[in-house]
């Protein structure tokens, strides 16, 4: 029975997401700033794919995910190579900058090159060891690979930064699923709804 209610509850969590991104979590007011950016430079050039790449980009790092998404879809696949080429470049130049590598890890993934996503994103950490996204990435590449332990050891890392970040919890739920471990997943679904809520309520009231 409880198998049943936690497929139930990925079914509607996933939605929910998509719809609603990130929960609680406050966007920082850099990012703010990227968003602001592109959605500028996409206006100027609409049919840009690096226009729109950076789009993709500044809604994922602000895990506004049905958004970046969408937008992702509209890039087509070789434009990957692109991608790899300019930010292995601007890396070299600006090894502190942590939305190169950040990038650049999209680039691998869609290359079909996981592993190299992966430590792009590490590398990510390695600038700024409290960015919760990139490891929310590092564990959804994990999961892809079969690596569901190390899933949940980097969800559980990124949820001691920020016990809010719905969208981890969604994937530590995920991850618990995939195990077996049907407590454990339904405690962590039942997280992402009491925070969808909760950012739900205060929506209403926003000036």
């Amino acid at each position: 029975m409880i198998k049943k209610i936690i497929c139930f509850l990925i079914c509607v969590f996933s939605f929910q997401l998509l719809i609603w991104g990130s929960g609680t979590y406050k966007i920082p007011e850099d990012v703010k700033a990227d968003l602001k950016i592109a959605k500028k430079n996409l206006a100027q050039s609409p049919d840009s794919h690096a226009c729109k790449f950076e789009m993709a980009m500044a809604y994922a790092y602000s895990v506004q995910i049905k958004k970046g998404w969408d937008m992702l879809k509209q890039v087509p696949e070789t434009y990957a190579q692109d991608v790899i080429e300019q930010y292995e470049s601007l890396e070299k130049k600006h090894p502190q900058e942590w939305r190169y590598p950040f990038k650049l890890a999209f680039g691998y993934y869609f290359k079909k090159d996981k592993q190299g996503a992966v430590d792009a994103f590490n590398r990510v950490l390695t600038i700024d060891p409290r960015h919760i996204w990139a490891m929310g990435f590092i564990g959804l590449v994990k999961g892809d690979m079969g690596k569901v332990d190390e899933t949940i050891e980097i969800c559980k890392k990124a949820l001691e930064i920020e016990p809010n970040a719905t969208a981890i919890h969604f994937l530590l739920g995920e991850a618990y699923r995939k195990k077996g471990q049907y407590k454990q997943s339904l405690s962590h679904f039942l997280k992402v709804g009491q925070l969808q809520t909760k950012e739900s309520f205060s929506k209403q009231y926003d000036d």
